[in-house]
């Protein structure tokens, strides 16, 4: 009797050791392009004949699929064989909550967009109506995919209670508070269902899906009718112990200064938003005859996305009216890189035009009251749509560390599995 536990504990060991391998290969070829079996064997260190093995497991289950790479300058000869994620392979949905409207989308594992809905949702609705039109345009993309589903992540504003799945207090959010999300989510699709706050939902499309995948720390910076804020550090997201952290919104710049609506005293949105940046423009205007900002609508009209363009097409004004929006967010951001020691932060926001002032007149300002010089700040490549895309990747993550199981047994039970469902 006392022999044969070992042996259970060696198989149960070996087995669990093949699971977190497949799943490693899965995430490298679902979050990289072009890999063949070769390239993939170097990546993870595995041998050629293991890495084989793995890939015909996951073909099997029907996660991957090969395909020939086009020929190039007319060459006719072998084409190399690459891999990716099958066609028919499950997928994902993600969901973000903010202010104005929520996006509902259905992604792959490797975060291409397969279907999306844009939902208005305007002051005066209440918490019921809100979820309808959630749960509802999650209704509609399902009857145009017949993929599997894996789960729903929900990046949502802040602040939220992650691990409770719970929607909290959110200011300025139409007086809808405490809402059961990941809880009411589940109960309709019959999906499990993830909550996360947005900008850490951003950080983590851009560590995964974006730009920084091999960057082990840094800061996120989310910018729309708030500011938030998400941290990768030692190449994982840091989201606090109920996934809490990223309100450096509401971080307090002026102890002295007026009450804002979350509780807290002199908090840095008081000061960096944007109809203080449409005051200061007014203010300037007068200044700046020849300006073309009037023909905008008025100063009282300007939104986020026309100040930013202005400014990245140098009308003086909007760039004066950013250049203090930037000096204001560069203390808490410059509090956070004192703190933490990280040199690189990542930007998302709207823009339709390019310049990037936004980038360059941040990270001047955050060297000048920071005692780290070398600073990088970085555009997001996903523009605003980070924290949308990185509700696709709290998902994902959880199929790649095996917490969210994703037809990981053993290809033959499957097939054995569904032959006795017959």
């Amino acid at each position: 009797m006392t022999v044969s536990q070992p042996h259970n504990k060696a198989g149960a060991n070996i087995r669990d050791l093949k699971q977190q391998n497949r799943a490693l290969i899965l995430k490298h070829i679902a979050l990289t392009r072009g890999l063949s079996r070769g390239k993939l064997a170097r990546i993870v260190g595995l041998s050629k004949m293991a890495v084989g093995n793995l890939v015909s497991d996951l073909i099997a289950m029907g996660l991957v699929e090969e395909c020939e790479t086009p020929a190039a300058n007319g060459n006719y000869g072998r084409r190399p064989i690459i891999l990716q994620l099958a066609a028919a392979s499950p997928c994902i949905c993600g969901m973000l909550v903010k202010r104005g409207f929520f996006q509902v989308i259905l992604a792959d594992l490797g975060g291409a967009v397969l279907h999306r809905r844009d939902i208005p949702f305007e002051g005066g609705m209440d918490q019921e109506q809100m979820l309808a039109l959630l749960l509802g345009a999650y209704d509609a993309l399902r009857r145009e995919e017949p993929r599997r589903v894996l789960a729903v992540g929900i990046a949502s504003v802040g602040p939220v209670d992650a691990a409770s799945g719970v929607l909290l207090t959110p200011p300025s959010f139409y007086g809808i508070s405490n809402v059961p999300l990941a809880q009411r989510v589940q109960e309709h699709t019959g999906l499990p269902a993830f909550l996360i706050h947005d900008a850490s939902a951003g950080a983590l499309a851009e560590k995964f899906y974006g730009g920084q995948k091999s960057t082990d720390n840094f800061i996120y910076l989310h910018i729309m009718n708030g500011i938030g804020g998400g941290y990768v550090l030692d190449g994982r997201l840091y989201d606090g112990d109920s996934g809490q952290s990223g309100e450096i919104g509401h971080t307090s710049i002026n102890f002295m200064g007026p009450r804002c609506s979350c509780g807290n005293v002199g908090c840095l949105e008081l000061y960096a938003n944007v109809p203080q940046m449409r005051r200061r423009i007014t203010e300037l205007l007068p200044l700046y005859r020849s300006s073309a900002m009037p023909a905008l609508g008025g100063s009282d009209q300007l939104t986020w996305l026309d100040i930013v363009d202005a400014a990245n097409h140098k009308e003086a004004a909007a760039v004066a009216a950013l250049e203090e929006f930037c000096g204001y967010l560069a203390y808490a951001v410059a509090a956070n890189i004192n703190l933490l020691d990280l040199s690189c932060i990542v930007v998302g926001y709207e823009s339709s035009s390019r310049g990037g002032i936004v980038e360059k007149l941040l990270q001047s300002k955050i060297a000048a009251c920071s005692r780290h010089k070398n600073i990088t700040v970085l555009h997001s490549g996903f523009g605003g749509d980070a924290p949308l895309i990185g509700s696709i990747a709290c998902v994902a993550q959880r199929v790649f560390d095996l917490s969210l199981p994703l037809l990981l047994d053993e290809p033959a039970q499957k097939e054995g599995q569904a032959g006795h469902a017959q």
